[in-house]
Parts: structure tokens; C-alpha cells; sequence
């Protein structure tokens, strides 16, 4: 019979859910350090550049895209267009709402992307070469392009 403890060794030394939420943690810190000069948080980054990308774009189809929960989403676009970066309409279907960039949450991107390079090439020291492929490649794979 299995004891506790050898069962939590076990598990503490190979399990691939500790492993990506302490590359996570790190790698977020590393974004969230170069942009707080900025006073936006990674995770609204993220928002303010799939925005950019994409144009207007429904609160739901955001949080599937970015795999954000819906509270968490909606507390960052609150944030966000409270500082105006972002803004809202009724979605062209009709259901919900959509979200869009302004021209000061342009201005911000724009502001921001020596910022987001300095974090990327720190985030890409910290995993090497080979974890950064790993990533990306794992990234690709789960998520496609």
C-alpha cells in the first residue's frame, strides 16, 4: 500500500500543474515589473493588445480567447475603461457587449512596447533557449497560432 508521503514526493517532484504555475508566476512578475511604470497589469496587456489585433470584440469571445474567467475580465476591462483604454457598445449580433481600444489605449500600446520587449528578452533569459521553444511550441499545440 502506498504511503501519504511517498505519494507527495511523487507528486511534488513531477507534477506538470505546480511546474506551469511557477513559470507562470515568474514570467508574470517579470512582465508586471516593466509595466507598472505604466500602471497596467499584464494580464490587461494582454487584453489591450488581443483588442488591438482583433478590433471590437465580445466580452466572452475575449475571456475563450485568453482563457481569463469572466469576473476577471470584467474587472480588468472596468479597470481599463475607467482609465480609458478601452471602451463599450452593444455587440453587432446583438448579444452582449463589445470591448474596443481607444486612441489613448493605443497611445498606451505604443508607449508600452519598449517595455514589453525588455520583459520579453528578461522572460526569455530566465527559460533559455530551449524552454522558451518548449513554451511556445506547448503554447502552439494547446492553442494553436
Amino acid at each position: 500500500m502506498a504511503r501519504p508521503h511517498t505519494a507527495a514526493t511523487q507528486i511534488a517532484s513531477q507534477c506538470l500543474a505546480v511546474r506551469a504555475r511557477l513559470v507562470s508566476r515568474a514570467l508574470t512578475a517579470v512582465f508586471e515589473e516593466e509595466l507598472a511604470p505604466l500602471a497596467i497589469t499584464a494580464s490587461q496587456f494582454n487584453v489591450l493588445v488581443l483588442l488591438t489585433k482583433l478590433g471590437p470584440t465580445r466580452v466572452a469571445d475575449i475571456g475563450e480567447r485568453l482563457a481569463l474567467e469572466k469576473s476577471t475580465l470584467s474587472r480588468n476591462a472596468a479597470r481599463m475603461q475607467k482609465r480609458g483604454w478601452l471602451d463599450s457598445r452593444p455587440a453587432r449580433e446583438g448579444r452582449g457587449r463589445e470591448l474596443f481600444v481607444t486612441p489613448a489605449g493605443e497611445a498606451l500600446l505604443l508607449e508600452a512596447r519598449p517595455r514589453w520587449s525588455r520583459a520579453q528578452k528578461r522572460a526569455e533569459a530566465l527559460l533559455g533557449k530551449r524552454g522558451t521553444a518548449g513554451l511556445m511550441g506547448a503554447a502552439r499545440a494547446i492553442w494553436g497560432a
